[in-house]
This record gives C-alpha cells, structure tokens and sequence, in this order.
C-alpha cells in the first residue's frame, strides 16, 4: 500500500505505520512547502499567518518526524542526558514521535553539565539535553529558521544554511580591500545580534547623512557570536561606533568581551574565526 501524508502533515489512514515504512521524500517535501510559506508570510509581515504556520507544522507528523530524524542520525546520538535514555532502535525512534506530539505544559529537564578542556588550559562548560528535549529543539527550529532567514543581517554568515566561515573570510577580503584602516573583533552572543548591522548603519545615516555614513567605510562582518566592524579610523571606531555596540548589546543584556574585544589598525593584523592574522 502506498504511504502519504496528507495535507496537514498528520496521521491518515495511509500514513507510515513504523519507523521504517517513512517515505523521508514526501515528510521533507512537505516541511521545505510549509517554511516558505512561513518565510513568505515573514516577508509581508503578516505575524498572525507565521504564528498560525509555525503551530501547523510544529504538531504535524512530518515535522516530529524530522526532528527525531535529526537527533537520532547527528554525532550526539550516543550521548545520554541526565536521564541517560537513547533513541538507539526504530521502534523507540517511532515512539518518539508520537511523544512530541504532548507539547503543551512542556518544560525541558535540567542539563547534564560536562567540562570540555580548552587550547588556553581553562574549561569549557558544555550542557547537553536529554534525547526528548534535543527533539523537541529541533521540531520548533524547523519553524524558527525560516523567520530567522528572512530577517537575519545580510552578512550573518554563522550556522545558516549556504552559509560558512569561507563566506565570512571572503566579506573581510572585500571590505578591507576598500581602504578602511581599523578593525574591531568582538565575541558577543549569537541569535540575539540580528539588527546589529542594519540598526548601526541606520545610526550613521541619522546622524551624518547617507554620503558621509557610506564615506566612513563601516562594514559588519559576523559568523554566529563573533564579528568585525570595519572603519575608515581608529579613533573614529573607538569614540563612536565602540560606544554604540555596547549600548545595544546593553538592551540585550549583553557587554563586551574585555579579553577579546580590541580596535586595531590593518597593518597590524587581526585573527577572526580560527583564521590566520589578516595584514593589509
């Protein structure tokens, strides 16, 4: 008998009766048409239909499905959280997607805490959800990420899809190409920073006119939580544009990183995302 879902990606009388029977081409076909339809409606910002998509595909099959999928097929499939349970077999892959379907009153377990040593002899504290709660992150990131994508600065290039380290580097390239002479090289929060580029470049143009603003050569460069403002000076990052971030991040409940954050000039090179120093 053949497998369908139906339109509204829930059980019918001809869906998958096991793990196994999935047709992995028709649940993924149905989560790529409901996130554009959710990065459409982001567009036009219409925020009751993203609300009202985002709901839909979070409770339909394919999308529990894929987020069982994801955590069962990724590198942390053999790392228990603190209630030590793995999804290791079909059966239990299958009875985890009838689980995410009680999401109402849901509240994640505590974090199993684990100490990962790091290059400078200090340690990195690395929490990890249970298998249930690792699902349950990825099923909502299914609806997440295509508002995410429509609303993400132009040149965020940290854990997006398309995206990599190579298109940060390559933005760096051409921007310090240009003659801009200070770099500043911060590492802040990541999710939380989308704005930081078009909200500081609305800043310049507010205060100093569109001619000036695109004269002062200031370009935001970021991969996840780290990033590099570019400027035509020193002094000119540091009195103006320094001040300006750390009252945004402030609104966020974020501040600067002393040990990281520094204002350079180009000739003196600077290193970004595991990258060797950069010299003009």
């Amino acid at each position: 008998m053949r497998k369908t879902i139906d339109s509204s990606g829930s059980a019918s009388s001809r869906e998958p009766q096991n793990w196994h029977a999935i047709d992995w081409h028709l649940v993924e076909r149905f989560v790529r048409m409901t996130q554009q339809r959710i990065a459409k409606a982001t567009q036009e910002k219409d925020w009751r239909r993203v609300k009202a998509l985002q709901r839909s595909l979070n409770h339909s099959f394919c999308a529990r499905a894929l987020a069982v999928r994801r955590v069962t097929e990724n590198q942390g499939k053999r790392t228990a959280g603190v209630d030590r349970q793995l999804w290791d077999s079909p059966a239990l892959k299958w009875a985890a997607i009838g689980r995410l379907k009680q999401q109402r009153g849901y509240r994640a377990k505590p974090l199993r805490r684990v100490y990962v040593p790091k290059s400078n002899g200090k340690e990195r504290p690395l929490g990890i959800p249970t298998m249930f709660d690792r699902a349950m992150q990825a099923l909502h990131l299914l609806s997440l990420e295509p508002v995410a994508e429509t609303t993400s600065d132009p040149n965020s290039d940290g854990f997006r899809k398309h995206r990599s380290t190579a298109d940060a580097m390559f933005q760096i390239f051409v921007c310090t190409s240009k003659k801009a002479s200070a770099v500043i090289s911060p590492t802040l929060a990541n999710m939380c920073l989308n704005g930081l580029e078009s909200d500081l470049f609305a800043h310049l143009v507010a205060r100093h006119g569109k001619t000036k603003a695109r004269n002062l050569k200031v370009n935001v460069i970021r991969y996840a939580d780290d990033f590099v403002v570019t400027g035509n000076s020193q002094e000119f990052l540091h009195d103006e544009i320094r001040p300006w971030i750390e009252a945004f991040l402030a609104q966020r409940g974020l501040r600067l990183s002393l040990e990281k954050t520094k204002v350079v000039h180009m000739n003196a090179g600077f290193n970004f995302i595991g990258a060797s120093s950069l010299q003009a």
